[in-house]
């Protein structure tokens, strides 16, 4: 058996206006100053109250995570707000899956169903459960997935190993069976905790990827060239 987890946000599905203009609006209701794109990406390899409270240390001079309490009650309200709105506005046209993406996950699952591998998917996100689901959903793929977590239903948000450790428990996999696909260095970072292979992907949030020696298989530039590679992987276990 070979068990395949993937980050969902800058890896399958292309949420980066929603998640941008959904940040801003929940910074400006409350009113704080709006942030650049660039900021927005650089954070989103942490889970949403974490991510909420580097942005208010930063409007406030700061930089990076914080403990400071008053920043990160001020993130836990605000990042909540955020949530409620991100996940309300969840749809096909603002939480698409990236070009063949979808026609990939598809072929992979039911080709490997045909064949003498056995292959599972899951998604783990830094981003809540309830959302995860919701764009699942709303792209009409949640049968090809065995288990979805989220930062909050996982217990642990990412590179913490325990997501994907929960994830391996859930389906009766090892770390040598498992590959973890992502965008983000938290990602591959994660997936080296969890001692799986690990792929990282350009096309999202991804900087220094290719520099960190987090990802085993390499880094990939293109949906096709990753499904490509998942697929030689395969066949090279079977």
């Amino acid at each position: 058996m070979t068990h395949v987890c993937f980050d969902l946000d800058g890896t399958l599905c292309n949420s980066t206006t929603l998640g941008f203009e959904s940040t801003n609006a929940a910074l400006e209701a409350n009113g704080k100053a709006a942030i650049t794109l660039e900021d927005y990406e650089a954070c989103t390899r942490y889970d949403t109250i974490t991510r909420f409270g580097v942005h208010l240390n930063t409007l406030n001079g700061g930089s990076g995570p914080t403990s400071d309490p008053e920043i990160m009650s001020e993130a836990l309200r605000i990042g909540g707000e955020f949530e409620r709105q991100y996940t309300s506005l969840v749809s096909p046209s603002t939480a698409p899956f990236f070009p063949s993406a979808l026609s990939r996950l598809r072929e992979l699952n039911a080709s490997e169903r045909l064949s003498s591998s056995t292959v599972t998917m899951s998604i783990l996100t830094n981003a809540k459960q309830e959302y995860a689901v919701k764009v699942l959903q709303v792209n009409d793929c949640s049968s090809l997935f065995s288990s979805v977590h989220g930062a909050d239903s996982a217990g642990v948000s990412k590179p913490n190993p325990g997501g994907l450790n929960l994830i391996m428990s859930e389906n009766n996999v090892t770390p040598e069976t498992t590959i973890f696909v992502g965008d983000s260095l938290s990602d591959g970072e994660a997936g080296i905790n969890s001692n799986c292979r690990t792929i990282g992907c350009s096309w999202g949030a991804g900087k220094g990827l290719e520099e960190s020696g987090f990802f085993t298989e390499g880094v990939v530039h293109s949906v096709d060239e990753l499904f490509d590679k998942l697929e030689t992987l395969i066949e090279s276990k079977s």
